[in-house]
């Protein structure tokens, strides 16, 4: 196995600077019009401190079989500084969402998403990162697509949502607009999408490789169902997520191969970690010869010694 291109991959990548006065005040602005009550630390989530050129570098050092890299953002620039800016395109939230302009500004990442396949010249195959993952060793695309050009998804099957029936009475009793746009829910609610009604795949902050044609396919035949996917310019309990909807459709149609290893390390809640966690966790990570991607989210919550830690040791690698 080797990093020989037999077909092109891309890498789609999203990102937005919280840290933008501007976006601070538009942000600010459709949450009165919209009436939300969102809590400052949900919003944190917007405060950057530098992943985005740490994300995209680690692609380019350890997936260098990657043709290009689609950074998605709202009318911003993240001025990735790389020797490689040829391979780095930025993709404008208008350009993705054109023909459905009133729907923007979004700030919500499932809105984003589910235009992914409406971004120009973006390969057929291509993985999607946040812009808190980094790549921490080298990968092949072996890792991604095997030698059929199958997706290689990472997780592992869990038990619907509406079969469990203390989640299927919050369900009921919990008003729309109180309930918790949640993670694991809205992949449940994404295979329920596909036809997957007692089980669901669950994914984890890994890389995701996908297929644009499956989800071309999907909303061009389910127009409605992208319309009322992309019109919460904020996350809503009714949305699924869209790569899992992808995944699931591709389970389905045969055209994925399942592997429970993640290959990756999650820090997250990590306000509440002490810097001996952390440094335990980045252990792990250098001993595991498995894990070749880290996830840190909000990272900018982190206390100051542990940042700091975090950043150098990724600058590290990195060099």
């Amino acid at each position: 196995m080797n990093n020989q291109v037999k077909f092109p991959i891309d890498a789609v990548v999203t990102w937005v600077n919280g840290n933008d006065p501007e976006y601070q005040k538009k942000i600010s602005h459709y949450r009165k019009i919209e009436k939300l009550n969102i809590p400052d630390i949900s919003l944190s989530k917007y405060q950057q401190i530098g992943e985005v050129n740490l994300c995209v570098r680690s692609i380019l050092k350890f997936a260098p079989f990657v043709r290009k890299i689609f950074i998605v953002t709202d009318q911003q620039d993240p001025k990735i500084e790389s020797k490689e800016k040829e391979k780095i395109i930025i993709i404008d939230h208008k350009e993705i969402f054109k023909e459905y302009e009133n729907y923007l500004p979004t700030f919500n990442i499932r809105t984003i998403e589910t235009a992914f396949h409406r971004i120009k010249n973006l390969s057929e195959h291509f993985i999607y990162f946040n812009d808190d993952m980094f790549l921490i060793k080298p990968t092949t695309i072996h890792n991604w697509f095997n030698k059929d050009f199958k997706p290689v998804i990472r997780g592992k099957w869990s038990r619907s949502y509406n079969k469990i029936w203390h989640k299927r009475l919050r369900e009921l009793f919990v008003r729309t607009k109180n309930k918790r746009p949640g993670y694991n829910r809205a992949q449940s609610k994404s295979a329920e999408q596909s036809g997957f009604t007692e089980k669901y795949y669950k994914s984890f902050h890994t890389g995701r490789p996908m297929i644009k044609s499956i989800s071309e396919k999907y909303f061009n035949e389910n127009t409605d169902v992208f319309i009322n996917q992309i019109k919460y310019r904020f996350r809503n309990s009714n949305q699924f997520i869209s790569y899992s909807l992808n995944w699931h459709l591709m389970i389905k149609s045969n055209k994925a191969v399942l592997n429970s290893d993640t290959g990756t390390v999650e820090i997250h809640s990590i306000k509440k970690k002490s810097f001996l966690a952390i440094k335990k966790k980045i252990k792990y990570c250098e001993m595991k010869k498995s894990v070749f991607s880290i996830n840190i989210q909000d990272i900018n919550q982190a206390s100051s010694k542990s940042q700091k830690y975090l950043i150098e040791w990724i600058e590290n690698i990195l060099k």
